[in-house]
């Protein structure tokens, strides 16, 4: 970790885009405020406010006032979602590299020491994720349990990992950090094509879209188990309809993840999604006629493979038409 004169560029900034979250804001700002850096360490925090029409600015103003945080400002991205959100904030932030840490994000107290430790070990890492634990606000359900890294759960052991050169699966969106030389190289501010959670629909895959669009550009995507992190869920968010929708989302936006990770290398990647596609409709309504579904508890998780199945169909479509993703 190195120092900085007055004026040059930051080492992090912990990006935080909220709508209407302010009490879960409240939250995540006391878990940044407890991060254990040296005093001479540049960093920052920013926090988009996404048209909130709640408590957030008075929740930010007790903070600054506070001083707890070094360099906390705060910003209105007045286009509602969070890649608009995500983009003002890349726009307007100094660190050379950026934490992507939701508004339901507590994080460890050496969050952030850890990822400034592992970004100077790996210096070809241009995106990374650490290991989120789910901290559940109420008794969890049985399948949300199941589906914990549907919600961000994300622990791939106790040792550092490359992800798959090949592959299209990537860290999950929540504690994602991102080299700012990795991503503004990658395009992705500029032809970014999915889109992430808005509050009218559960978009989905633009976290994996950043990763891939940076591996593809020549950097590294890693797992680190350091940076840990808490993702509040709370009960609305374990209940099989939000779970079906969510699903949906991830099907949608995975046809066009899959051709990303394989171009160039394929030479029809919109015929190909299709048919892997139909393809996985075809398998989940076999599994029923088979007699898969035979008990009530089977049931739910039928539905949310059926969800994703169905987003996939949905994607493929909008690819095979446009070439473009959800």
């Amino acid at each position: 970790m190195r120092s900085a004169s007055r004026g040059a560029e930051l080492d992090l900034t912990v990006l935080v885009c909220t709508h209407n979250h302010a009490r879960l804001l409240d939250g995540a700002l006391e878990s940044v405020a407890r991060q254990d850096l040296p005093a001479e360490v540049p960093w920052e925090v920013l926090v988009v406010d996404n048209q909130c029409t709640d408590e957030t600015q008075e929740v930010v103003g007790r903070w600054a006032a506070a001083g707890r945080i070094p360099r906390l400002r705060c910003i209105r991205e007045p286009r509602l979602g969070v890649s608009h959100a995500r983009r003002r904030g890349l726009r307007e932030s100094h660190g050379r590299l950026i934490g992507f840490v939701d508004d339901d994000c507590l994080l460890a107290p050496d969050w952030a020491a850890q990822t400034l430790r592992f970004a100077e070990g790996h210096p070809r890492a241009g995106a990374f994720g650490g290991r989120n634990e789910l901290l559940w606000e109420s008794p969890p359900t049985q399948l949300a349990e199941l589906y914990g890294e549907s919600l961000a759960r994300q622990d791939l052991g106790l040792s550092p990992r490359q992800m798959p050169v090949n592959g299209w699966r990537m860290p999950v969106g929540a504690g994602l950090v991102v080299r700012r030389e990795a991503i503004n190289g990658s395009g992705w501010v500029d032809r970014g094509v999915l889109r992430a959670r808005h509050p009218r629909r559960l978009g989905a895959g633009e976290d994996a879209e950043i990763s891939l669009r940076i591996r593809r550009t020549g950097w590294q995507v890693w797992y680190s188990p350091e940076p840990r992190l808490r993702h509040v869920i709370p009960p609305e968010r374990m209940t099989l309809s939000y779970l079906r929708r969510l699903h949906r989302g991830f099907g949608r936006a995975d046809v066009f993840l899959r051709a990303l990770a394989a171009a160039p290398q394929r030479r029809h990647p919109r015929l190909e999604g299709v048919a892997w596609s139909v393809r996985q409709l075809v398998e989940v309504l076999r599994r029923y006629r088979e007699g898969y579904v035979r008990y009530e508890d089977e049931r739910p998780t039928w539905l949310i493979r059926l969800s994703y199945a169905r987003g996939c169909v949905e994607g493929a479509v909008r690819f095979l038409l446009t070439g473009r993703g959800w």
